[in-house]
């Protein structure tokens, strides 16, 4: 209804009115037929469906018209998205579980997670900080996605500055799909450089002693299922960076009883 007495291509999406339009001039060469394609319309009330498309051109009565016919392919897109998701969500935890279960030592293991995170969950930047000796800050130890400027500017943060240090100090994770009303960073520039529009920060929490703070930054929004994966990730990070720091201080008082 939406299309009858209106441009047809008013209600192609944007991203797909150039390939339309290049069907269009083919079938206005004469009668033929072009194959089966997926695209995506806007109804007036704003609403994306995504179709298969089917066009022709022939002669009727002398005239060349182009006939179009679309199958609303909508349920199945999603369907295929939701696997797709899932896929990567599997992809993720094995990715996770490997790391955790191999790495030798902390920050081997925190770089495998933050890959993980850029690999399979498609997020732009992941980076981990844990706390340092002295426990007076956090020092960064994993790096996923290229930055700069982020590096630069968070290699090292006070407990309770800026964003990082915040969620060390308060100890509650910090999600947000709008930057720039919820993070607080000394320079905001390379965050609009980069068109971030996503954040979510978890505290690396051992019955309720902070160990470090996982953030990842996305282009994309984040949705439940992303964040119970990374929250499931913060935690396995947190439970072996206490084992393996438990075990390091182990292997020292058995070097210092051996000394004496």
């Amino acid at each position: 209804d939406d299309l009858i007495g209106r441009p047809v291509l008013k209600h192609v999406h944007p991203e797909d009115r150039p390939l339309v339009e290049q069907r269009i001039a083919f079938l206005r060469l004469g009668p033929g037929t072009v194959p089966v394609v997926e695209q995506r319309l806007v109804a007036l009330d704003g609403r994306v469906i995504d179709v298969d498309a089917q066009a022709a051109s022939y002669y009727s009565n002398g005239k060349l018209e182009i006939q179009v016919v679309c199958r609303d392919i909508t349920a199945r897109k999603k369907v295929e998205q939701d696997l797709q998701r899932h896929v990567r969500y599997t992809e993720f935890s094995a990715a996770v579980g490997l790391g955790l279960a191999q790495s030798r030592t902390v920050p081997e293991m925190l770089q495998c997670c933050a890959d993980a995170m850029v690999n399979h969950l498609n997020v732009t930047f992941a980076r981990v900080w844990t706390v340092n000796e002295g426990e007076t800050c956090l020092e960064m130890q994993a790096s996923a996605g290229a930055c700069e400027q982020l590096d630069e500017l968070l290699t090292r943060v006070e407990f309770g500055q800026q964003t990082i240090g915040q969620i060390a100090v308060q100890k509650t994770s910090l999600v947000t799909n709008s930057v720039f009303e919820h993070l607080q960073f000394d320079d905001g520039d390379w965050v609009r450089s980069q068109d971030l529009g996503s954040f979510a920060g978890f505290p690396l929490l051992v019955d309720g002693q902070c160990h470090g703070v996982l953030a990842v930054f996305s282009r994309d929004p984040l949705d439940n299922d992303l964040l119970d994966c990374l929250a499931m990730a913060a935690n396995g990070m947190a439970q072996n960076i206490e084992r393996k720091n438990a075990a390091n201080q182990l292997a020292l008082l058995n070097e210092i009883g051996r000394a004496h």
